[in-house]
């Protein structure tokens, strides 16, 4: 059940065979999967992550009363 239910909220992925298609893989909308797909995104996750602490500080001073 558990399987079932976390592959239907995945992003579908489109493999292309042939045609005009070039063989690659796309995941959800627009992100090709390739050798660059990580590469690409690095920038992001650690703009992200270096954010992460200050998000989660705003977060729990708005949601939790200090004692």
């Amino acid at each position: 059940m558990r399987n079932t239910l976390s592959h239907r909220e995945t992003p579908r992925r489109l493999i292309a065979r042939g045609g005009d298609q070039d063989g690659s893989t796309v995941w959800g909308e627009d992100v090709t999967i390739d050798a660059n797909t990580t590469a690409s995104r690095c920038e992001w996750l650690a703009k992200t992550i270096g954010d992460l602490p200050e998000a989660v500080d705003a977060f729990t001073a708005a949601k939790f009363v200090s004692v």
